[in-house]
């Protein structure tokens, strides 16, 4: 058995999770190799000079520390939640608020609407009369005015 294999096994053996077929395998090797009972004691000579440490911690410290962390956290929580809805409407407030102001006070006059529509007689374009009539032919062979809309 190669020596991978069988330091692999004594590693499990030391920590119990060995299978009925593995134990034997492992015992007639260990009763075969000296390599893998060298192996073996070294590894239990090693196990046994870890001292364990057989503290623990106290089982309610992850329930304080969890209290601890929740009681933090609500104040802040509830003062989040009662702003949020304060400032929405501030937002709303103030939006309508400058829409009102802005559009509110605009009304025009017919002297604006007037002078408008002289500046637009104003504007020639050198491709309208082109366009125009690309517009006539294209209605054309369309045959219905509805299609244009399509094309």
């Amino acid at each position: 058995m190669k020596p991978g294999k069988i330091e692999k096994m004594l590693l499990l053996e030391q920590t119990g999770e060995l299978t009925a077929k593995q134990r034997r395998r492992l015992t007639r090797e260990l009763a075969v190799s000296g390599n893998a009972r060298r192996m073996r004691d070294e590894l239990n000579t090693i196990s046994k000079a870890i001292v364990e440490n057989d503290t623990a911690p106290d089982p309610w410290a992850a329930r304080r520390i969890d209290s601890r962390l929740r009681a933090e956290k609500t104040p802040a929580r509830t003062v989040v939640r009662l702003l949020k809805p304060v400032f929405a409407l501030a937002a709303c407030l103030l939006l309508a608020t400058g829409l009102w102001t802005f559009h509110g006070k605009q009304n025009p006059s017919v002297s604006d609407v007037v002078s408008v529509t002289a500046e637009l007689n104003v504007w020639n374009d050198p491709l309208e009369e082109d366009m125009s009539e690309l517009e006539n032919l294209i209605l054309a062979i369309s045959g219905d005015p509805l299609d244009i809309m399509e094309i």
